[in-house]
């Protein structure tokens, strides 16, 4: 078996579908506290609760963290996976182009 066998793709069309969805632009850099990022960043975090995964919010400013989830493990030889990315994404511009 392969990995991609365990993918549901209807789920996974679904959450991208909603992560597109939802306003994340970072429009202000000289306002750490503008960004619509925290939307984003509460469905991550309510993805990972809702599947009783050991999630936090780390947060960087007032409206602003980063979602941390660990899946912990007994066995010392198992393997580490890290995961770092974006929630916020960079205006769209001039819409009307």
């Amino acid at each position: 078996m392969n990995i991609v066998d365990f993918i549901d793709r209807n789920r996974l069309n679904k959450i991208t579908i909603d992560l597109i969805n939802l306003e994340s632009e970072n429009p202000d850099k000289s306002n750490v506290n503008t960004s619509n990022e925290v939307l984003t960043g509460q469905y991550i975090y309510d993805f990972f609760k809702n599947l009783d995964i050991e999630v936090e919010k780390q947060f960087s400013y007032e409206k602003r963290f980063n979602v941390i989830a660990k899946i912990l493990s007994d066995d010392k030889n198992a393997k580490t996976l890290a995961f770092n990315g974006h929630i916020d994404v960079v205006p769209a511009g001039d819409l009307s182009k």
